[in-house]
Order: C-alpha cells, then sequence, then structure tokens
C-alpha cells in the first residue's frame, strides 16, 4: 500500500541518515558539530514518534550524559571551527535533554570564544545564560556593552547588529526585571525597574513597528505584570 511504501522510504532515509553521520564522526572524530548534529537526530526522533508529551520527555531526560562527549568536543575546538547558531543549537539540546548544569556548561564554552567572534546572537544567548545562573549584573552589563557599540556602516555585520537590537533590548528588559523580582535592595530595585522601561523606550522608538511591534508588546506586557497592571498585561499578551 501507499503507506506501507512510505514507510519503508522513511526508514530508508533513517538509515541513509544514521550511515551519514556515522561516517562524519569516523572522519572527524573532534568536529563539534558532527556530534552535535547526531545528538539532534536522536532528540527530533523521540519528538516525531512519542506523541504523549510527558513520555516524550521522559525519553529525552534518559539522554542525560549523552551530552558529554559533544560538550567536550565544542571546549576542545580551535578558534573558528563553530559559530555563533551552533551555540544556540547546541544550548537547545541542552534544554531538551534537561541538562542540570546546562547554563554553567554553556558559560564555560562561550567564555572560551575569542572576542572578535562574539557576534549579537552569542551575546543575547550569553546574557541568558548568565541570567540562568542568577548572575543578572553581568548579564546586563555584556548587554549594555553590545548595545553601546555603534553600528557599523554598509556591512554584513551592521545588518546583524541591526537585525539583533531588537532581541538585545528584549533581553535587557528581561534580565533588568528578573533582578528587580530578585533583589531585595529597593535602591537596586528602583534602578532595574528603570532600566526595564528605558530598554522598553528604545524598543518602542526604534523597532519596526514602534509600540505594537512584538518585541514592545512583550516587554510592556511584562512591565504591567511586574506593577500588578494586570488587566492591561492581559489585554497586550492578547494582543501578541
Amino acid at each position: 500500500t501507499y503507506l506501507d511504501r512510505r514507510t519503508v522510504e522513511a526508514r530508508r532515509l533513517e538509515q541513509a541518515l544514521d550511515t551519514e553521520l556515522a561516517s562524519l564522526e569516523e572522519n572527524f572524530p573532534d568536529e563539534p558539530r558532527a556530534k552535535l548534529a547526531a545528538l539532534e537526530v536522536r532528540l527530533d526522533r523521540i519528538a516525531a514518534q512519542e506523541s504523549d508529551e510527558k513520555e516524550q520527555r521522559r525519553k529525552m531526560r534518559a539522554l542525560v550524559g549523552e551530552e558529554v562527549p559533544v560538550v567536550q568536543a565544542f571546549l576542545n575546538a580551535p578558534t573558528g571551527s563553530f559559530d555563533g547558531q551552533d551555540l544556540l543549537r547546541l544550548n537547545n539540546t541542552l534544554a531538551r535533554i534537561g541538562v542540570p548544569n546546562q547554563y554553567e556548561t554553556m558559560n564555560e564554552i562561550i567564555e572560551r570564544v575569542p572576542g572578535d567572534e562574539i557576534d549579537p546572537r552569542v551575546v543575547v544567548l550569553h546574557a541568558e545564560v548568565l541570567g540562568g545562573m542568577g548572575q543578572y549584573d553581568e548579564s546586563i552589563a555584556i548587554l549594555q556593552d553590545s548595545l553601546a557599540e555603534p553600528i557599523r556602516p554598509l556591512s554584513l555585520d551592521g545588518l546583524v547588529q541591526r537585525y539583533f537590537r531588537p532581541q538585545t533590548l528584549m533581553r535587557l528588559a528581561d534580565q533588568a526585571l528578573a533582578k528587580w523580582e530578585t533583589s531585595e535592595n529597593e535602591s537596586e530595585k528602583a534602578e532595574a525597574l528603570a532600566l526595564a522601561k528605558d530598554a522598553q523606550r528604545q524598543l518602542n522608538e526604534t523597532t519596526q513597528g514602534g509600540e505594537q511591534s512584538a518585541e514592545a508588546l512583550s516587554v510592556t506586557g511584562k512591565l504591567a505584570m511586574a506593577e500588578e497592571r494586570h488587566a492591561e498585561a492581559v489585554r497586550v499578551f492578547t494582543e501578541l
């Protein structure tokens, strides 16, 4: 039947992919991206084959420990052998598995990346990682440093900077609100809330769509929740 033929073809493609990944790992045993791809495939298969989310998570959690050789490959990799997108993929993979020390692991890897290879994607990811470790001041500082850098004119780097600026501002607001929520110092709380509001203002002024952009609305809603303006928060999040 047609369904049987599709099943046979799917298995053939899976076997071909397994063969290709095995060949990559054999020929490039220290290549971090090859090891990461193999682990991603295992996770994707669990997601495709298991419809029950609870069982899906259980099976993914069972892979804890399988990430160790992947992480080691990233730690040992020479400069330039992976980029920001690879780091985002790795972070997502660790999260899917539920690695207990995800943030500490990612921080160790990111801090080994030379400064001239840190692009805006890595800045936003590093801020998330530091925030996950409770290091809100450090997280805020690297985001502010990134936003303070002048936009490079007429270059691919400049286009990347512009593209990621809204995400950087959103992350800055998130980290400022996280600091506001956890701090017990009233002066620090006021400063953090003001910082989040300034990030909101910049999003309103610089993002395409202004106050109605998804990025600006997201921060507006979070600020409304923080200040217990619940009706406004519900309205804003409904618009997203």
